[in-house]
């Protein structure tokens, strides 16, 4: 089932079943969200189409991280460690700002307080490791691999499609790799390798 008909027919079953309009205005606090996820999906099903239509180019990542952060109405405090003049990476740059911030989404719903976001280049310079790290709960060993899984979320309501994209554009649009790995001191810690864009001779 997809998010909007998860998020439609949720919103069907409240309504339906509300005896009166002040039991309505009542469960607007469900109903409100469940609008705007199937809004959003919608939105985000539109630029992907538009996007299919487009070659890849390359784009900057401190931008990419200071626009998804920007993007963001949270409580979450972020803090963002970029090593100096980084090489552009080569893909969708709205779909990388929507995986970037579907991860802060995640951490915030997991109950985090505070994200740090790290950046370097590794790889003899043809890898950027990109890392999120949360202060949240964490992630069970046996649930690192399936949250990326389309449909599976650790959270009561949640339609598990934000890391399955994360997942899809860091793997199949940039060609990278992504993970949650362990974090000693607690929380979770999503890693992340994105070869750089290859540099034009100048």
């Amino acid at each position: 089932m997809i998010p909007v008909q998860v998020a439609l027919g949720s919103l069907y079953s409240s309504i339906v079943g509300a005896p009166n309009e002040a039991a309505v205005e009542r469960l607007r606090p469900r109903i409100d969200p469940g609008i705007d996820r199937a809004l959003k999906f919608v939105t985000d099903l539109l630029k992907t189409s538009e996007l299919a239509a487009r070659a890849p180019e390359g784009f900057d990542v401190l931008r990419v991280l200071a626009d998804a952060v920007a993007s963001l109405a949270t409580s979450l405090r972020i803090q963002l460690h970029v090593a100096p003049d980084l090489p552009s990476l080569s893909g969708y740059r709205e779909r990388f700002v929507l995986a970037i911030v579907n991860l802060l989404r995640n951490a915030e719903q997991a109950g985090a307080h505070q994200v740090l976001i790290d950046c370097i280049l590794e790889d003899n310079q043809r890898n950027l490791l990109l890392t999120v790290d949360d202060d949240g709960p964490g992630v069970r060993p046996e649930d690192r691999e399936r949250i990326f899984q389309r449909g599976i979320s650790l959270r009561s309501g949640g339609a598990g499609e934000g890391l399955a994209l994360v997942k899809e554009v860091v793997e199949i649009e940039l060609h990278g790799k992504v993970a949650c790995v362990d974090k000693p001191d607690g929380g979770a810690r999503f890693r992340m390798r994105l070869p750089v864009a290859e540099r034009t001779p100048r």
